[in-house]
């Protein structure tokens, strides 16, 4: 009987709810050139959008590329647009492994689904998650051009 009776109590006890960090919203702008747009619009091609979470590792034992991911997001648009990302939870064990600044790197290619290699050459993003500007603008052409 006591074994229960520790088991119920273990159960009333109020539990602290762990903290997590969640990235900051967002918003994401691609600005197509005249070719860019005509190409996607022919092909049905679409653009991806994925960002990248990370801290600098606090060792060495941390990583071997000396930090840590901590969250990845990924969007898509059938063209140039604006699409709204960040709200997402960053891992808490993978953060615990970082120093500093969270930070994030965003980048923009095409999506593989029509033309298997990437058509287009698009700006990036990579800063500090508290510099992250509204919106992010990212201006991208065709390779080719």
């Amino acid at each position: 009987m006591k074994i229960l009776f520790a088991a119920f109590s273990a159960l009333a006890l109020p539990v602290q709810a762990s903290a997590f960090e969640m990235s900051p919203l967002f918003n994401v702008e691609i600005r197509l050139s005249d070719l860019a747009a005509a190409k996607l619009v022919s092909s049905g091609e679409t653009i991806s959008i994925n960002t990248l979470y990370y801290g600098d590792a606090k060792t060495s034992l941390d990583t071997e590329k000396g930090r840590v991911e901590v969250a990845t997001e990924s969007a898509e648009l059938a063209g140039a647009g604006s699409v709204a990302m960040g709200g997402i939870e960053l891992i808490e064990a993978e953060v615990a492994k970082t120093v500093g600044a969270i930070r994030m790197d965003l980048n923009v290619f095409t999506a593989g689904k029509v033309i298997e290699r990437n058509i287009l050459s698009c700006g990036f993003w990579s800063d500090a998650v508290d510099k992250i500007p509204d919106p992010i603008v990212i201006e991208c052409a065709l390779i080719e051009e």
